[in-house]
């Protein structure tokens, strides 16, 4: 579809700070490609991170339109700035292979989903085993590895409920079940190493 089979972009606007339904459809059809590609393309974050940041910053408008200020009656520049910002903040918060790594671990003890562990440095995770645990990470199914995105980005189950319109014990139910999963699946991916690296990574960890 082209924009003419659209609705002008007032009366979206006007339609979202209604609560209309139709309205926050609208939206999403008529400028869900042209942002995933900007996202994707001009500022070069990966298709399916795109998607997710798209999620968000669709979820945060549509569960706020008042963040469209008063005298705005296109769209299009507000809804670029607000994914240029949300690629800055990507790119801001992406860490090396290491630090990431280390950072989802200490997020899983922090929050008591493994045993205290030991970093004394990101460094000292054997590159495969980090490459490992993002492979755990990315075989979630698209809920889990939503929620799980932002809540590592320190997103309250609160207010990752109110983006993706879902109850509060569902998204708290989803974040469980998804750390559960990367945990068993990078176990699982483990029991395939050397069994001098296992039992490095295990200690590291308190796995056993």
């Amino acid at each position: 579809m082209d924009d003419q089979d659209y609705p002008d972009d007032k009366d979206i606007i006007a339609g979202l700070k209604r609560g209309d339904r139709w309205s926050e459809d609208d939206l999403v059809l008529k400028y869900r490609n042209r942002l995933l590609l900007y996202l994707e393309r001009a500022r070069n974050v990966p298709w399916a991170d795109a998607q997710d940041l798209l999620q968000i910053v669709f979820g945060r408008i549509l569960s706020n339109p008042e963040l469209i200020r008063p005298g705005t009656d296109r769209l299009d520049r507000f809804l670029f700035t607000a994914c240029k910002n949300a690629a800055i903040d990507y790119h801001r918060h992406r860490k090396t292979e290491q630090e990431h790594f280390a950072e989802i671990v200490e997020e899983l003890s922090n929050r008591g989903e493994i045993s205290d562990p030991t970093l004394d440095s990101p460094n000292a995770f054997p590159q495969p085993h980090i490459v490992l645990l993002r492979q755990s990470r990315s075989g979630l199914d698209r809920q889990k590895r939503q929620v799980l995105t932002m809540w590592t980005e320190g997103l309250p189950d609160k207010e990752v409920a109110e983006i993706l319109s879902e109850n509060e014990g569902t998204i708290r139910q989803r974040r469980r079940r998804a750390l559960e999963e990367v945990r068993e699946r990078y176990l699982n991916q483990l029991n395939n190493q050397p069994l001098d690296s296992q039992e490095k990574i295990r200690r590291k960890l308190k796995l056993d």
